[in-house]
């Protein structure tokens, strides 16, 4: 098992659309259980057309920065439930102003909306949060737009053998522990596989603390069906998953089960992610 999970702070990127409330508020909760700092983002590009004259250049900067008092103003609003949350109002490119941000402040995870609808899945292809999930070094939490953790009481792991997966557990343990919740793991053996995770309760008894409830649930069939149903069935307030970047025709991907789980789970789903550039040889 990989050293216990230390949060040191929660990077929120918000569009200040009303998505924005539930993702503030499930960042907020992190924040206040685990004792942590958090910083809320807002960040928008405005090119300044070729043909504009220098008089339509001052106008549309003055307009600007209307729009970023308002947007300051706005995150206020949301974060008036987070006392001594830091927020910020960037110029840039949303995905380019996240990632230098997390260079820079080092957070040990995102949090950030979604925009499915409906029956639709989650994520929209070229959405930013999927775009984010692809390209981050560490982990993402992905929130829908009617997703609420407050009165969920469980949460779900689903892991394989592999070191990402007790990470992805160390992470689960953590979190179960900050929000006192109870715990699932759950190993799906997908068919032409060998055997399930010989040790599996012992994955979890190293890290957790002794209050910390965890069961263990073995499945058969597919990885991705089994992990939806059974967070359906308990009505799970969190989903931790992990993935694997891998590199294929110079575009990172990140596997279809972990790609399903992300568009079509009942919960947040929290994203550990592995090297994007893992050694070979």
């Amino acid at each position: 098992m990989s050293d216990r999970i230390v949060t040191s702070s929660i990077l929120c990127p918000v569009d200040l659309s009303d998505q924005s409330v539930p993702v503030v508020r499930l960042a907020a909760s992190l924040a206040r259980a685990c004792s942590v700092p958090l910083v809320v983002v807002h960040a928008s590009t405005t090119e300044v057309p070729p043909y504009f004259t220098p008089q339509g250049v001052e106008l549309l900067e003055a307009e600007l920065d209307h729009a970023r008092i308002a947007a300051r103003q706005r995150l206020a609003t949301l974060v008036e439930g987070a006392p001594g949350a830091e927020i910020r109002v960037e110029d840039g490119d949303p995905l380019t102003i996240i990632q230098r941000l997390s260079a820079f402040l080092h957070p040990s995870m995102i949090v950030m909306g979604t925009h499915g609808r409906g029956g639709l899945a989650r994520f929209v292809d070229g959405s930013v949060a999927e775009d984010l999930v692809h390209s981050s070094d560490i982990p993402v939490l992905t929130v829908g737009p009617t997703d609420d953790i407050a009165t969920a009481q469980t949460i779900v792991c689903a892991v394989t053998d592999t070191e990402l997966s007790r990470t992805s557990l160390s992470w689960a343990i953590h979190l179960a522990e900050c929000l006192r919740r109870s715990l699932t793991i759950l190993h799906v053996v997908e068919p032409g596989a060998s055997h399930p995770i010989s040790d599996l309760c012992e994955w979890a008894g190293r890290d957790r603390a002794p209050g910390c409830q965890v069961q263990e649930v073995i499945r058969e069939g597919n990885a991705a069906d089994e992990i939806l149903r059974l967070a359906g069935e308990l009505r799970a307030g969190l989903l931790v998953i992990g993935a694997q970047h891998k590199l294929i025709s110079d575009k990172t991907v990140i596997g279809a089960t972990v790609e399903k789980l992300l568009r079509h789970s009942p919960c947040p789903v929290l994203t550990v992610l592995g090297d994007r550039h893992p050694r070979t040889g």
